[in-house]
């Protein structure tokens, strides 16, 4: 099994059991996917609790879109401004829709 893993793994793991993707290489991007559901999973087997989790979350995500070019200044520029002009999600506001169907 591979999966990605931090960048210091020093005491935790056997280096000859690494490998390293060459940085600009597309083929990390399914294993940053994968990573984005493990740490999704484990925050829920937390029961939605463990702050830890909540950092690998955001962690896993930033890499994410550092790999596609967007800048974490950028993600926190745009969720300020989303915040100050749609709001949070704090008033548990849930919108019943009828979902399109497309045909092609």
């Amino acid at each position: 099994m591979l999966k990605l893993i931090r960048d210091n793994y020093e005491g935790i793991i056997d280096e000859r059991s690494l490998f390293k993707i060459p940085k600009q290489d597309s083929s990390v991007i399914p294993f940053i996917e994968k990573k984005i559901h493990e740490e999704l999973l484990e925050l829920k087997d937390s029961d939605w609790k463990d702050v830890n989790e909540y950092a690998d979350i955001i962690e896993v995500i930033l890499k994410m879109a550092y790999e596609h070019g967007v800048a974490e200044d950028e993600i926190e520029t745009a969720r300020i401004e989303k915040l100050r002009k749609r709001g949070a999600f704090k008033e548990n506001l849930i919108y019943s829709y009828k979902e399109e169907v497309t045909t092609c």
